[in-house]
Formats: C-alpha cells, structure tokens, sequence
C-alpha cells in the first residue's frame, strides 16, 4: 500500500481540514525490521527492562586501532584497564566515599567482555548476530564492577591480563555487553561516545610502567664556609661573600666578594661591569699592605662521597683558558694623585 498527494500549500485560503484512520495489524502477520536507521550511532545507550517489556542490552566495541601508536603497547608492565560508563541519573547514594545505598537493583547487572568482530557502529544486528552474542555470555565469567553516584567502572584487566597485547599485537577487536534483568520494568541509561557530551562518553582508563633513560645530576661538591685568613679583614663586616657559577659540566665559577659597603650601596654581582656606583665606608685593605704578600682566602669543602672517582677539587685563581680572574678595587676619585 502506498499513499500520494498533492504539496501541502502554506496558508491557503480558508485553511486545511484534517482527517485521520487507524489501520490495526494482526500480529500474527505483521513483523519490524530494522532499517539504515538504527542505534548504532545513538547518543544513548539502554540496558534493561522497558515499558513494554523488551529486554534490551548495551553493547560496547572496543576498537584495536584506539591504541595505534600508544605508548602503552611498549609498556613493561600494565597496572589497570578500566572502562568507565557515566550514567544519565544517579543509580547510587554516597557519603563521604563510601556508597551507602543503590538505587538500581546491582545484582541483576552482569557485564561481560567478549569479542567483537560481528557487530559495530554500521551493522544492523540480524537476529543470528544477537544470538551469537548473548550466546558468548552464557559461559562467561562477568566482570568486576565498581559501582559510583553517577558510573559504573569495569575491571577488564582482572579478567583478561594479556587485554593489552589482544589491542596492541593481535588488532583483535573486544566488546562488552552490558545485561541488566530487574525484577520490574526499569532500565540503566547511558552516556555514548556519539553524544554531544564527548567528556561523559564511555573511557578507557590505562595505568602502566615504562622503564626510559633518566638524567642525574650530582654535585661534586658543597662549599661549607669560606673565611679570610691572616685576620687581615673584619669578617662581620666584610665577608666573604661568594655566588657559584656552572661554566660547564667540568668548571665552576666562584665568585667572592669583600666590600665594605654603605647600607643604602647597591648589591654587588658578577653581571656588573664597573663597581663605581657602589658606596663605601672604608677601605679593607690599608694602604701600607699594598703591594706585599697577603693571605686571602680559606675555604672549607666537602667532597661528594657518591661520586667515587672525586677524590680532590682543584682551585684556579687565573689560567690561560680563564684568564686573570683575581682583582681590586680602589674607590678614589685620583688614584695616582698627579691631579
């Protein structure tokens, strides 16, 4: 039977005038077959009992090519895989973070994880591919099942240990199915990954180890203190003061400083290219010491006992690959007095 009609003309003149029959069917001789349409691509997934006593099912293809080119399938070792299913409603009550109370009959819920080759997004489930499903299910072990206020998590590594090496090795594709039989006319209802809710989706949650190369630094050595020697400076006023430098990873630089310094005198540092806006109070060395032999500097160090092949740390006041690094300066306006 087939109906035709002329285009609905927008407001005519004196408007339309609706009739409507009913055609009742003889079940008997009356059956539905599932069109292109179908749920594979549903932003919704169902498992349960509905209102008019269909028993429906969640099924969930787990796709191999996910994982292409994941660094977990060159782990060492694999910790956990778990799926997580978001719920539209709350199906538990939970306080502080222990649940409390359910609010979905949780031992009519079995899930199972199976394979996957007759069915996904683009097959229309024929009655043989339904029955080859259920039917892997029968004999199946369920899976463990963490029940959260608005999620069900699955364990899918406590069921299959070598989960991982089935993606990452063997490409074979894995599905889970989802079969919820309460004793009335209810049904779980869940987020899927063609919603417009991408982040409520069902996840894959993956905890694993991978061993890699790793860089240490050590230091060779620590600097405990470092005094003047001779008794020639006022230690509390003077110093030493002294910033470390790496150069690179076998040279050090150490800068020490003495200045005797106003409070208000800028600070030193080893950036600075002239020391004339710094303001002093007195000269730390007099200038009856100048030009004879002076002890400077006393440093106390300690070797890095992890290191094994350090057994001593050598200090250059001046090389030919550094240069003179040892200087003073004087803070007078005529320093040879000829003005």
């Amino acid at each position: 039977m087939s109906c035709q009609s002329d285009p609905i003309v927008f407001n005519p003149s004196g408007g339309y005038e609706y009739k409507t029959k009913s055609f009742p069917l003889i079940n008997d001789n009356s059956e539905t077959v599932q069109g292109e349409l179908h749920t594979g691509t549903s932003p919704r997934l169902y498992s349960g009992i509905l209102s008019n006593g269909d028993t429906v099912s969640t099924l969930i293809r787990l796709s191999p090519e996910v994982l292409d080119s994941h660094q977990v399938c060159g782990s060492d070792s694999i910790i956990n895989v778990d799926i997580l299913l978001t719920t539209i409603i709350p199906i538990a009550v939970k306080e502080d973070t222990t649940i409390i109370d359910t609010l979905i009959q949780f031992n009519a819920l079995k899930t199972y994880l199976i394979s996957s080759d007759d069915f996904g997004e683009d097959v229309v489930i024929s009655e043989d591919i339904l029955n080859n499903i259920m039917g892997s299910t029968i004999n199946a072990t369920p899976l463990n099942v963490e029940l959260n206020t608005n999620s069900l998590e699955l364990n899918l590594l406590a069921y299959e240990n070598t989960i991982i090496k089935k993606w990452c090795e063997d490409k074979e594709d894995l599905g889970i199915v989802i079969s919820y039989i309460p004793t009335d006319s209810s049904y779980l209802e869940f987020f899927s990954s063609n919603g417009s809710e991408v982040g409520l989706g069902p996840r894959l949650s993956l905890e694993y180890t991978i061993e890699e190369e790793t860089s240490q630094n050590y230091n060779h050595y620590s600097i405990n203190d470092a005094d003047w020697s001779g008794g020639l400076f006022n230690e509390d006023a003077n110093g030493p003061y002294y910033i470390e430098k790496t150069l690179s990873e076998n040279w050090d630089m150490i800068y020490f400083y003495a200045f005797n310094l106003k409070e208000n005198s800028p600070i030193p540092s080893p950036e600075m290219q002239s020391y004339d806006s710094l303001l002093f109070q007195d000269e730390i060395i007099a200038s009856e010491n100048l030009n004879t032999v002076i002890s400077l500097l006393k440093i106390n160090v300690t070797l890095n006992s992890d290191i094994e092949e350090i057994d001593s740390i050598i200090f250059s006041l001046g090389n030919n690959t550094l240069g003179n690094n040892t200087f003073a300066y004087k803070n007078d306006i005529d320093p040879s007095g000829d003005n």
